[in-house]
């Protein structure tokens, strides 16, 4: 990663991540990855609070910077609509490559890519950035600690942040790094995002089609929804 942003010219602060087996008895149904992964996000999002950072992009420190990544984050940070960009996502039908649904109406990026509000369940927490105020937001939902990093982010709407995506993504996981992942997808565990699940299995297919793209076009855009096995978590009982 430091050679990766040092070649780009962009300034970067390195935050050492937590051991989520040293870090005391994770909260239940936590693993001690996702225990440690959590805790790492919170620590830089407290910082970007702490300090009062108008806007800081947060990435783990195993993925790739795709061609036109630096230029996309410069148009990002002068956009004002978004309090939480993805700019490495996935979903439960499509790799990151192609990322997650996203509406139709976005604001246009360079290397023909597009910022847009995501339309259904993000899945990965990997390159994200988040203004003050989000992260203040995010903070307050992650309370108490009950979920793994990426639903913090990927159910942001639920604490009145609207999440917008790069789409197509130009953040991936490095596969040279990601091969062998110490954590998956515990939505589900099938590495099928909870809103996928609920799609392929609750709705009919055509009709969770229809909704995807009412969504799309911008009607409750972020009103994907978790399983009921999640919602409990999410709501913080």
């Amino acid at each position: 990663m430091q050679t990766q942003l040092g070649r780009l010219g962009l300034e970067f602060r390195r935050f050492e991540a937590v051991d989520g087996r040293e870090a005391g008895s994770a909260p239940s149904g936590l693993s001690a990855q996702e225990w440690g992964c959590l805790r790492s996000h919170l620590a830089v999002q407290r910082t970007i609070v702490d300090e009062d950072l108008p806007f800081a992009l947060i990435l783990e420190d195993d993925v790739e910077l795709l061609p036109g990544f630096r230029n996309v984050l410069l148009a990002c940070a002068r956009a004002d609509q978004a309090e939480l960009v993805l700019f490495g996502h996935h979903s439960a039908r499509a790799g990151p490559r192609d990322g997650a649904a996203v509406c139709f109406r976005a604001t246009p990026l360079p290397g023909g890519r597009r910022l847009a509000r995501v339309a259904e369940y993000p899945m990965g927490a990997y390159a994200y950035a988040v203004t003050r105020a989000g992260a203040e937001k995010l903070l307050r939902f992650a309370e108490p600690v009950r979920m793994p990093a990426d639903w913090v982010t990927g159910y942001a709407p639920l604490a009145g942040v609207r999440i917008y995506g790069v789409s197509p993504p130009c953040v991936v996981p490095d596969g040279s790094l990601s091969a062998d992942p110490t954590i998956t997808d515990r939505a589900l565990g099938t590495g099928a995002s909870p809103a996928g699940r609920r799609t392929r299995t609750a709705v009919p297919a055509a009709l969770g089609r229809a909704w995807l793209r009412l969504r799309q076009l911008g009607v409750f855009p972020s009103a994907y929804r978790a399983p009921a096995r999640a919602r409990a978590a999410l709501s913080g009982r």
